[in-house]
């Protein structure tokens, strides 16, 4: 083998290497993007201006709704959307807008479409009372 011939197989090698590392790189940010969406979701979350709790979100991927019989299951799909299904089944599709450790707003989906207001949900009734200012 020439010199230039194992200069371009050690370049081949590099641009491999490189990309190996760049797929494991990005791939281990959007599960510990994931991981800290579910633990900033996994809580009470109160309507805005509402006093009473609307859905608990465990981090084991169980649900409460006050009212609603047994305990539902939700979900996380595509770091962006959270299903929530009640014991018998039916889903609540909710497009996320944003998430921090305060707030949850966002968009209730139905048959593919995203609605036009959004909802702001609170971790705590008191919070629920104020006005979200994200400055």
């Amino acid at each position: 083998m020439s010199k230039k011939e194992k200069t371009i197989l050690y370049a081949i090698c590099a641009v491999i290497v490189c990309a190996v590392v760049a797929v494991c790189v990005t791939q281990n940010t959007t599960g510990s993007r994931e991981k800290e969406m579910k633990k900033l979701l996994a809580n009470n979350w109160y309507r805005q201006w509402s006093e009473s709790v609307s859905f608990t979100l465990y981090d084991d991927g169980t649900v409460t709704i006050p009212g609603s019989y047994g305990q539902g299951k939700w979900s996380l799909v595509n770091d962006d959307v959270l299903k929530i299904s009640d014991f018998y089944g039916e889903t609540m599709t909710l497009k996320i807008d944003d998430l921090d450790d305060q707030w949850l707003v966002v968009y209730e989906m139905e048959n593919g479409q995203q609605s036009e207001e959004k909802i702001t949900f609170w971790n705590t009734a008191e919070g629920a009372q104020t006005l979200r200012a994200k400055f």
